[in-house]
């Protein structure tokens, strides 16, 4: 294609500067975002306030890919966030199937201290990014938007 290209999350200066001025905590750095240790979602807005609207239902995203979901359990140790539909495994998102929502075992039972993670496409890098939620006690609340929708996410 002419250039190189690199998987990163999208962090917002504002939030970062928030972060590292309220407590000293710097947000691009993952172990900031273990629950054992830190707040995170404290610095950022609830999931909630960005609704449903332009986000791809799961079923229709790699959340419903049983080799996603299956390798996810392997090595999280995490079948809470999966469930079997129709003799499958498949990532359990808020509201089933046609839910939006993917909540990691950090914030599962309190998805008010979820930070939110917009990815999209059909899910890109969702299984990284499930994975490293649920082996470094990262607190997401993961959707997939539409391609109209990504670039007005609320940073």
């Amino acid at each position: 294609v002419g250039y190189e290209g690199v998987f990163s999350v999208f962090l917002a200066e504002k939030t970062r500067t928030r972060a590292m001025d309220a407590e000293g905590l710097p947000l691009d750095y993952y172990k900031s975002y273990n629950v054992s240790w830190h707040r995170p979602d404290t610095f950022f807005s609830n999931y909630t306030g960005i609704g449903n609207d332009g986000l791809v239902a799961c079923k229709d995203t790699r959340f419903y890919s049983p080799s996603i979901a299956e390798l996810y359990v392997d090595l999280s140790g995490d079948s809470e966030g999966t469930e079997v539909v129709s003799g499958k495994r498949v990532f359990k998102c808020e509201g089933g199937e046609s839910g939006h929502w993917w909540f990691s075992p950090a914030c599962r039972q309190d998805p008010s201290k979820c930070v939110p993670l917009i990815t999209a496409g059909d899910g890109w890098d969702i299984s990284s990014l499930a994975q490293r939620a649920g082996v470094l006690g990262m607190p997401f609340a993961i959707a997939v938007a539409t391609e109209a929708k990504y670039g007005m996410v609320p940073a």
